[in-house]
């Protein structure tokens, strides 16, 4: 026979502090709105939208495509331009 009592789950009393939702929400509200406020992470993320879709439209309006390049050799290849 065990000696050992049985565990005990564990309740939170009023000494023990509890991180709220609201908490949460309104923290990582307040830090994704200085995140956006800051200009580099602006500045950032419209290069990273803008980028592909400018060197997309460059190779399109291109004449001929690089053939010395390996870019340019596996496009002409694959037919993609």
């Amino acid at each position: 026979m065990s000696t050992a009592s049985p565990p005990v789950p564990f309740r939170p009393d009023e000494s023990t502090p509890a991180v709220r939702m609201p908490a949460v929400i309104s923290a990582s509200r307040t830090e994704r709105r200085k995140l956006v406020a800051q200009l580099p992470l602006r500045v950032l993320t419209v290069v990273a939208v803008l980028g592909p879709l400018v060197f997309a439209v460059l190779l399109k309006v291109q004449s001929g495509t690089p053939s010395d390049a390996l870019f340019g050799a596996w496009a002409r290849l694959s037919q993609v331009l």
